[in-house]
């Protein structure tokens, strides 16, 4: 699931039940990672689009998190290489490279 406002990532295991539930606080890692959009899965990361800011204000940094083990968070903030780089819809992934589809900003990543 997708953290939509507090940074807080859940994952639910197959069997469906209370005792494997799990979350990751994106925020404890980064405390301006609240809102971020859907991404995609490549070798067992998962990569989530910036969006805002736990501010409002239009977020660029990406984040990936390992899901074996649900931890290992990587941030790359992608608006010190160019800082209309923030605020995206979505990313997608060719298995290759990620795409990140842009929001307001209007410039694809």
């Amino acid at each position: 699931f997708i953290p939509s406002q507090h940074g807080e990532v859940c994952r639910v295991d197959s069997n469906f039940n209370t005792a494997g539930v799990t979350s990751l606080n994106l925020q404890s890692y980064d405390s301006e990672l609240a809102y971020l959009k859907p991404g995609f899965e490549v070798n067992n990361y998962a990569y989530l689009a910036p969006y805002q800011t736990s501010s409002y204000y239009a977020s660029g940094k990406m984040v990936r998190f390992d899901l074996g083990s649900f931890s290992s968070v990587d941030i790359v903030d992608l608006s010190l290489s160019d800082s209309n780089l923030k605020q995206f819809q979505a990313a997608i992934t060719d298995g290759t490279y990620g795409y990140l589809v842009p929001d307001y900003y209007g410039k694809m990543a």
